[in-house]
Order: structure tokens, then sequence, then C-alpha cells
């Protein structure tokens, strides 16, 4: 990459799952779930207590998501079930200031998608 930018290696695994390994339960102290609609952003952004401008900026975009033809490119079988996604979760874990605080199982999903490895590269500039 020119102009002293970072390059980094795209994962190529044929399977998220594959990576991973099995699924292991995290604990979720909120979670919201279905539909995007105003009440959903509404609530989403009072649970992050988030300035008034931040509410306005996501309720255009939800405005504008909503007056788009569904995409026909979408190499699907049938409909994406969009009542059935998470749309926020946030772990019941309390923030942490380094990565040694961090809940083994968060570390241990970080390293299998090698955040740890990319994060280095950034910094290092490499």
């Amino acid at each position: 990459m020119s102009g002293g930018g970072v390059k980094l290696d795209i994962l190529r695994t044929g399977d998220v799952a594959d990576m991973l390994g099995p699924a292991k339960r995290i604990e979720w102290s909120v979670t919201i779930r279905g539909r995007v609609g105003k009440d959903v952003v509404e609530e989403l952004s009072r649970i992050r207590s988030e300035p008034d401008w931040m509410r306005r900026l996501r309720l255009r975009a939800l405005e504008m998501f909503e007056r788009q033809p569904w995409p026909n490119w979408l190499p699907l079988e049938g409909n994406i079930d969009l009542e059935s996604l998470v749309l926020y979760a946030k772990p019941s874990v309390e923030r942490v200031r380094s990565w040694d605080e961090l809940p083994r199982e968060l570390r241990e999903y970080y390293e299998a998608l090698q955040v740890p490895e990319i994060e280095s590269k950034l910094l290092a500039g490499s």
C-alpha cells in the first residue's frame, strides 16, 4: 500500500464457525431484537445516553433506509428474517482499561479473529 498506509491480510476462512470454534454462551445485560423502527432507534439512543443530534441522525438514516427498494442482487434463498435479528447487544461485563482485564471468553473470540495481531500491525504502522 502506498503513502505509508497499513496493509492488512484479509482472513481467508471458509466459515466463521470454523474460525471461532463452537459457540460459547455470553451473557448480555441488554439486547434489542426485531425489525428496526423509530421506537427501536429511540430506545437504543436512550440506552447509550447519546446526544440529541445522534438520535436525530439515526432517525434520518432510518427514514432513508426505509425508502430504499429491497436489493435484488443478494444471492439469498428467500428473504432475510428482519424480526429475528439482534440489533444491539451489550455484554454484561464492565468496560475495561486493559486487555488483561477483558474476560477470557471475549479475549478468545478476539484472538480467533486475529484482532490483537491486526491492531499491533496498525499501531506499528506496518
